[in-house]
């Protein structure tokens, strides 16, 4: 298997690139010895901005894979915090993302996707290429199987300046260090995780078609509703991510829902679509989540 994926590579050199990059995102940064890591670029008030993945290949040298759509957006962002630290960074144009299953000898920076542990990830390795591989699978499947594991990626997963690092499940997914030192947006994260209870988390979804003959997915940051037998009105259960579509009409995605949604609405949940269609909504729990007693205590009408 190896899928080109829409993602771009930066690549930062410089004497200071271990201080600089973890002064700005949320993991700590690797040394070559470490294999690669996933990370996040947040807002100095604790809200997501981007997702990245850090690959060391030499001494103080990283290459740093984002969303296509935003490799300009995170330059200028370092851009912003450099100051004057001995860094250089620029866009390697040449260079492609590709999910494998197998390591390719031409490939200059690979990891095994640390998102999900071993037993539960199909995800397989990601690798930067400079040589064009021939695709064997569409991305579609890939992002089929990202669905369904409940694994958020991208600017139309995670929503810049809007969605928190914890609902986004960062800290299930390796992608936060609570023991390292500061960085940007790192108060509020850290704080949540010891005293606060996280109740919207990023989901896998089934969407079927309800009523109404719905014409295709509902943009990014859809409501998400639930009827619940108690009260008239439809209640917000969350809103909707994206999704990748099904022969039979129904589509694979993933939105941020409200845990407490899952025990008192789980089958009376529903997104309507832009011609007034709807689409009935069945989350559930990843099978690979670590425990969580706060979570659990959700899931369980505790807290």
């Amino acid at each position: 298997m190896k899928i080109p994926l829409p993602r771009s590579v930066l690549n930062l050199t410089g004497l200071d690139s271990i201080k600089f990059l973890n002064g700005i995102c949320t993991q700590t940064i690797p040394t070559p010895s470490d294999g690669g890591r996933y990370a996040a670029f947040l807002t100095p008030q604790g809200r997501m901005l981007y997702d990245t993945f850090i690959y060391p290949y030499d001494n103080n040298s990283y290459y740093l894979e984002v969303d296509n759509r935003v490799s300009d957006s995170v330059l200028a962002l370092c851009k912003k915090y450099q100051l004057r630290s001995k860094v250089r960074l620029h866009k390697m144009d040449n260079a492609t993302v590709y999910a494998s299953n197998d390591i390719p000898n031409d490939s200059i920076a690979s990891m095994q996707d640390p998102r999900i542990p071993s037993p539960f990830n199909s995800l397989a390795n990601r690798i930067i290429s400079t040589c064009e591989h021939t695709q064997s699978n569409s991305l579609e499947e890939y992002t089929r199987d990202r669905y369904k594991l409940g694994i958020p990626e991208g600017i139309d997963d995670i929503w810049p300046d809007k969605s928190l690092p914890l609902e986004c499940n960062l800290d299930y997914m390796n992608g936060v260090n609570f023991r390292k030192g500061c960085y940007v947006g790192q108060e509020l994260t850290i704080r949540t995780h010891h005293t606060g209870v996280v109740r919207k988390r990023v989901l896998p979804m089934k969407l079927t078609p309800l009523d109404g003959n719905p014409d295709g997915i509902p943009a990014p940051m859809t409501n998400i509703y639930a009827q619940l037998p108690t009260i008239k009105k439809p209640k917000q259960a969350g809103k909707l991510c994206t999704g990748s579509a099904n022969t039979d009409g129904s589509y694979d995605g993933i939105g941020l829902f409200r845990l407490e949604m899952l025990v008192r609405a789980s089958e009376d949940m529903f997104v309507t679509t832009e011609n007034g269609g709807r689409y009935k909504v069945n989350a559930s729990i990843p099978s690979w989540w670590p425990h969580d007693d706060k979570t659990e205590a959700i899931l369980n009408g505790e807290l």
